[in-house]
């Protein structure tokens, strides 16, 4: 498990690599390096079968057997596609791994007219006990997540303020034109009497999506201001390789 005192050690590396030794993508690597926590991909690794789409599938399967259409369909309609990426491909080679551990199990089959006939599945006791332990434990404990702005803003030294700035802003315009969007589409789609049960996965997309907008709004405002300086040993780094541009109307050099 990462510690604090790694973390600060690896910062120490990638200052005095910005300086001179080994140069500032070696001491990113350091850096990177003092951040993986191996206990959490290794729990990940033995972990595969708690997917969103697994528990999904797991979830549909408590209330009844049901073919992978139908579990299909019935994803759809409660919004679980929101929630995780549903392809085909990726729904069946899940279901496979469930019924090889044991979590779910083949009940049947099932022909409606001239069509294939369907492979039922249903729940097993050890799939729902799986199901039903993984979902407390996650609601009852946090884990630590890798959302893609925050770990690709480690990196932000790379670019001018100005860039940075102008980025950002273009990000937070896209994000303020999707504001509500989320809301707009559930009730586009099941109507405005939708139980909030059933919304709240869309209510939690909303409120983080808004903490986003907030966070980079304000980090357009610091840098603006000088709250958030880029620090002498990084101008001094791009001035030697020539990558550092004063003025917005010329382009950094690669």
């Amino acid at each position: 498990m990462t510690s604090l005192h790694g973390v600060a050690r690896g910062a120490a590396e990638m200052t005095e690599g910005i300086g001179g030794r080994g140069g500032l993508n070696a001491a990113v690597s350091t850096a990177i390096l003092c951040i993986v926590d191996s206990d959490y991909l290794e729990t990940a690794m033995n972990d595969i079968i708690r997917t969103p789409l697994a528990v999904s599938i797991l979830s549909i399967l408590r209330e009844r057997p049901m073919h992978p259409y139908e579990i299909k369909q019935m994803m759809h309609e409660r919004g679980h596609d929101r929630v995780t990426k549903l392809r085909g491909g990726s729904l069946y080679s899940t279901i496979g791994r469930l019924e090889r551990d044991g979590m779910i199990v083949v009940v049947g089959t099932e022909r409606q007219g001239r069509r294939p006939e369907r492979t039922m599945y249903g729940l097993t006791p050890a799939g729902e006990a799986d199901f039903m332990t993984w979902l407390r434990e996650t609601i009852a404990i946090p884990v630590r997540e890798y959302p893609e702005l925050g770990s690709i803003s480690a990196f932000l030294a790379h670019l001018m303020p100005w860039e940075a700035v102008r980025l950002l802003s273009q990000r937070l315009a896209l994000l303020e034109s999707d504001v509500g969007l989320v809301e707009a589409e559930t009730i586009e789609r099941y109507g405005s009497e939708l139980p909030r049960l059933f919304r709240i996965h869309d209510e939690y997309a909303s409120r983080m999506h808004q903490a986003e907008i907030d966070w980079v709004r304000d980090l357009i405002a610091d840098i603006k201001t000088g709250r958030l300086v880029w620090p002498d040993v990084i101008v001094a780094w791009h001035r030697r390789r020539g990558s550092w541009v004063e003025e917005p109307g010329e382009e950094p050099v690669p």
